[in-house]
Formats: structure tokens, sequence, C-alpha cells
């Protein structure tokens, strides 16, 4: 038997559908002027790229640093017995919802990256124990990999700048 109209406005998810599509409406009305703002401001920070003095290398260095991130995360896909056999694609795919999973407001990513990845993998048909363990450890050895960077940047930094001015640069 079909189900009337009546009967379907009566469903809690028709109800809840609606209310959220409320609030959506409530919240872009209520924060319009800062999500133009954040645009318009994102939209500029883009422009000044063009207007760098060495924009090609610019965007090179850029390049080379998310293939370098992705091939760190990349690598650790074979850390496992379970993903090692994750094809490059499906690889790039977990890489990217990680990525997603940064932009939320979180300090470091902890938390939405690993729920990211673990969704992926989880997707994919992997256990979610097995999933969880693949988030943690990669994200550890990201972390681990940020601080030696960091702090190789900071003793190194000083050197370059310093032989740049020297060579007058």
């Amino acid at each position: 038997s079909s189900t009337s109209f009546i009967d379907r406005l009566s469903s809690p998810w028709v109800w809840g559908s609606i209310l959220v599509v409320i609030i959506l409406i409530v919240l872009f009305i209520v924060f319009y002027n800062k999500i133009k703002n954040t645009l318009l401001n994102m939209w500029n920070g883009v422009k000044t790229i063009f207007e760098l003095k060495d924009k090609w290398k610019f965007l090179g260095e850029s390049v080379l640093i998310w293939m370098l991130f992705f091939g760190l995360f990349h690598v650790c896909i074979y850390a496992f017995d379970f993903s090692s056999n994750l094809t490059i694609g499906e690889s790039l795919t977990l890489f990217v919802l990680g990525c997603l999973g940064i932009l939320a407001p979180v300090q470091g990513g902890v938390g939405p990256w690993h729920y990211m990845v673990i969704f992926g993998l989880t997707f994919l048909g992997y256990a979610e124990t097995d999933a969880g363990a693949f988030a943690l450890v990669v994200h550890g050895v990201q972390m681990i990999a940020y601080i030696i960077f960091g702090i190789l940047a900071l003793i190194l930094s000083p050197i370059v700048n310093k032989q740049k001015v020297e060579n007058n640069e």
C-alpha cells in the first residue's frame, strides 16, 4: 500500500530534514558577510601568487611539498599487511580524505583526520580496528616528520639566509 502525502509529512525524517535546511539557511544569512569576506580574502591571497617575483618557483615548491606529503602517506601504507595491497588511486583517495579532515578547525587535525581516513578505509572494506590503527600510526609518523623537518628548517634557515645576504641574492 502506498502512503498518503499527509502520512509522509508526519515522518520525523521529513521534519528533521526541514529543520536542518532552515537552520542552514539561517546560519548562511547570519554569517553571510563573514563567509563573503573569508572568500574574498582567500581570493586576494591567491591573486598575490601572480604578483610574486618568482611565482613559478613558489608554485613548483608548493607542488613538491604536496608530492612529498603524499609520498610519506603512501609509504606508510606498506607498514601494515592489510593495507599493503592498496592501489595508488586508493592511497590518493585516503590522502585527500585526510586533507579534508584537516580543514576542520582542530589543532593538528587530531580527530577529523583520523575519522576521514578510517571512513575511507572502512568504505574500501577494511575492518574498523585495522583502519583505526592505520590512522593512528600514519598520523604519528607525519607528526614526527613535521617536528624533524621543522627543527631542520629552524637550524638551516639562518645559515641559508646569511649566505644569500653575503652573495647579494
